[in-house]
């Protein structure tokens, strides 16, 4: 994927976010989209190409988007940019929304009966 497609993808997954809150929170949070090479830590040591769309540098966090291993259906996940790791699955879901509500950064409140997808 291409700079200019993820910027697009995440103009959509912004657009989707309905929540007041969250929307301020992740805007003032987004990054023009860089790549960086993800470490996977399961089976042979490799690494994969990760869209940085979110940092929030005061917590060593980023959101990424990544096509490759969870993100075949989770392709948005929180890790941490001084590691690089990819972490492990329950750090990857199907949206941007739910990476940050589910990210260690975010501490507004989810709705009401909100269950990570």
């Amino acid at each position: 994927m291409e700079q200019l497609a993820i910027t697009s993808l995440v103009s959509r997954q912004f657009a989707a976010i309905t929540d007041r809150e969250l929307r301020e929170f992740v805007q003032a949070r987004l990054v023009p989209p860089y790549c960086i090479q993800g470490d996977w830590q399961y089976g042979p040591q490799r690494s994969y190409p990760c869209w940085v769309v979110l940092e929030d540098p005061s917590a060593d966090v980023i959101v990424v988007f990544c096509e490759e291993k969870f993100g075949s259906t989770d392709p948005w996940g929180i890790m941490n940019l001084s590691t690089r790791s990819m972490g492990m699955d329950a750090n990857w879901h199907v949206a941007l929304e739910h990476a940050v509500r589910n990210s260690s950064i975010w501490k507004g409140r989810n709705p009401i009966g909100y269950e990570v997808p």
